[in-house]
């Protein structure tokens, strides 16, 4: 289970469909509804909190609120939500991490964002949402001190076509976590550092991997449905692959720690294999 094959399954099973000739509809294709009020502006309230706060700070104070597009899945639950992008303008201060750059995962090391109101309470219905990811560990903490990099919160609010969303969005903070770090005392050999890796790993239990398989098993039955309605031409279904990719791209990332150490038990990696079969077989049908 190598990082990048569910996504890239999910890339060919629809390189398949287009070449199936179900037309080449895009992003634009439903991107064509917008809310009426589209951006505004949320205010920081204070500065970085949390185990990045030493390497991190705010540098303006104040970020852009913007409608990206409108997720029309309609193969799950005939939901339409409204996708929201907040860019966010951090600075790298000048105390050196403590960590090896090498032995941070992106997946796990994230700022955090809380929006409030105006009356200061959490945004009802909107969960904290995490930026992470290489985009944060190489292109923001890799930083020089006193060199500036932006970070990208995406957020799934709002029904279609529900309006003004926003309009109460006031202000926000930010928390910080540090994932799976080993700290490099310069002591210690490449071996002895991978077999420190393994025992963090080793940590998570099978029921705790049966969920992951759980979770991969949901997401392919909701895929077969989007590619069956795809193949019957339906454009509302394909405009919903942008979504697709950034779940398997989080299944991904999950996996990836399984597979780095061969934690997964055979039975773990025999129903894997058969889950990817059911997901494969529906490029097959179709041929």
């Amino acid at each position: 289970m190598k990082k990048g094959v569910l996504f890239a399954a999910v890339v060919a099973l629809v390189s398949t469909l287009v070449a199936c000739g179900s037309g080449e509809p895009t992003a634009e294709d439903y991107q064509s509804f917008s809310p009426k009020l589209s951006t505004t502006t949320i205010k920081a309230d204070g500065d970085v909190k949390g185990e990045l706060s030493d390497y991190v700070k705010i540098k303006n104070t104040e970020a852009k609120v913007n409608f990206l597009e409108l997720t029309n899945a309609e193969w799950v639950d005939l939901e339409h939500k409204q996708v929201w992008e907040i860019k966010l303008n951090v600075e790298r201060t000048s105390k050196d991490l403590e960590w090896d750059i090498e032995t941070l995962n992106g997946n796990y090391t994230e700022l955090v964002m809380t929006i409030f109101d105006a009356s200061g309470q959490p945004v009802a219905g909107l969960e904290p949402v995490g930026c992470y990811g290489h985009g944060l560990v190489d292109d923001v903490l890799s930083l020089n001190g006193g060199e500036d990099g932006w970070v990208t919160f995406t957020i799934e609010m709002g029904d279609y076509p529900d309006e003004d969303i926003i309009k109460n969005w006031s202000t926000f903070t930010i928390d910080s976590k540090v994932g799976f770090v080993k700290e490099d005392d310069g002591s210690s050999s490449d071996s002895d550092i991978e077999d420190a890796d393994d025992e963090d790993l080793a940590a998570l239990s099978e029921e705790e991997y049966d969920e992951m398989l759980d979770d991969y098993e949901d997401f392919v039955d909701e895929y077969i449905k989007f590619y069956k309605k795809a193949m019957e031409g339906d454009v509302n279904a394909i405009s919903s692959y942008p979504a697709l990719l950034e779940k398997a791209e989080k299944l991904d990332g999950k996996f990836e720690r399984a597979n780095k150490n061969d934690h997964l038990t055979s039975k773990q990696v025999s129903r894997y294999i058969e889950i990817q079969k059911k997901m494969m077989n529906a490029a097959m049908e179709a041929l």
